[in-house]
């Protein structure tokens, strides 16, 4: 029963004036009420509409190690759980979401997924696991990890700064083929990428192929002591190491007594070592044996690195990004690397400057025909003090 109609019902009857005002003013209390209600009723069901949960502040998908044995996890990021989470700790202060955005994913997931990214060379695998993210968005993020990584390069990759680590050097590539001195075998890879929006025919190489012409240096254990990057796939070796620091450096004597080996594409110098086109005895044939041996450790390297890192193996395709990204990648690739064959952090010389891919004017020296003649006089010194037994046998 409507307590408003009772109230109302019959105020055409006669009744006393005063309690008729009674009943007009608690009919007036009663109508504000219900109007109160309603008006109360609507606002509700309008929240109730115009209130949309909000979206969690990460992604759906987090990629975790949690749980993980150390040899899936060299298998899908070539690094062990303690490396991973080392690794982590030294970049998580760049790759953790500097505001609490939705769409932001935490650091340890981009992380893993660049690494996936970068061992895989797949696209397809990575956005998995990220649960159907679309590749340009992952491309942004992989410039991102590829930039924080980068800095740490001085961290990772460097000659010794000690002369203990050069004597280790030297003892690991004297064990390898009975050659003293030697501080490193260098030689140049080629990393295959898709035809550059600049100057695209620098980037061709006798092989018909676009790419990036790499020079590395290694050491017997196959870390890799120094990147050259940035070159294209048309310069030769020699070109390339004409135009970088290590020429400028063994020439202004910033090196210990020693040289490096490289193939016979590589021009004799008093600090590079390479072996005889013909052998004239028993001795030099035991040197060009002895220094293939020791020399081959920078083509087992490339192999490696291609092995684990599938983005820089030419069998996954070229990489369908710039040189300058490349770049990135391929140091990127050569830090994790040394990750990987467990030199970890290594003692850099604060003078030593990171080369930069840039090519730099020609390096001045003597006449060129003097510079292999010294060099011919250190190779055959070595012969005679350490293969003469070999013709005499």
């Amino acid at each position: 029963m409507d307590p408003l109609k009772e109230m109302t019902r019959g105020h055409n009857m006669a009744m006393d004036p005063t309690l008729q005002m009674v009943r007009l003013a608690a009919c007036g209390v009663l109508l504000v009420r219900r109007i109160r209600r309603n008006r109360q009723r609507r606002q509700e069901e309008m929240q109730r509409v115009a209130v949309i949960p909000r979206a969690p502040r990460l992604m759906r998908t987090r990629i975790s190690i949690d749980g993980m044995s150390d040899s899936t996890c060299r298998k899908r990021y070539r690094l062990n759980r303690d490396q991973l989470f080392s690794l982590y700790e030294i970049l998580k202060d760049e790759l953790e979401p500097k505001e609490l955005m939705h769409i932001e994913l935490p650091g340890m997931t981009k992380m893993l997924s660049c690494l996936q990214y970068l061992a895989s060379g797949s696209f397809q695998n990575t956005a998995a696991d990220l649960g159907g993210i679309d590749q340009s968005t992952f491309s942004n993020l992989l410039n991102c990890f590829l930039i924080v990584l980068r800095g740490k390069y001085q961290d990772y990759i460097g000659f010794p700064s000690t002369s203990k680590g050069w004597r280790d050097i030297k003892l690991g590539f004297f064990k390898l083929g009975g050659i003293p001195n030697v501080l490193g075998a260098i030689d140049c890879t080629h990393m295959e990428i898709k035809a550059p929006s600049q100057d695209a025919e620098a980037y061709l190489n006798r092989e018909l192929f676009y790419s990036l012409n790499v020079q590395m240096v290694c050491d017997a254990d196959m870390r890799i002591m120094n990147v050259l990057a940035g070159f294209p796939g048309s310069a030769h070796d020699s070109f390339i190491l004409a135009n970088s620091s290590i020429a400028r450096d063994f020439q202004d004597g910033q090196f210990p007594d020693g040289w490096l080996l490289g193939d016979s594409g590589y021009p004799l110098r008093p600090w590079l070592m390479t072996p005889y086109r013909t052998t004239p005895g028993a001795a030099h044939e035991s040197y060009n044996k002895a220094h293939q041996r020791a020399r081959s450790v920078i083509d087992r390297t490339f192999s490696l690195l291609k092995m684990r890192f599938r983005c820089l193996n030419k069998s996954e395709g070229p990489l369908q990004f710039e040189p300058d990204r490349v770049v990135l990648m391929i140091k990127a690739c050569v830090i994790l690397h040394n990750m990987a064959v467990g030199c970890g952090q290594l003692e850099d010389d604060e003078s030593e400057e990171e080369e930069d891919g840039h090519r730099h004017p020609e390096v001045p020296v003597i006449d060129n025909d003097k510079v292999e003649e010294l060099g011919a006089d250190v190779r055959e010194r070595i012969i005679r003090q350490y293969f003469a037994d070999v013709d005499s046998d």
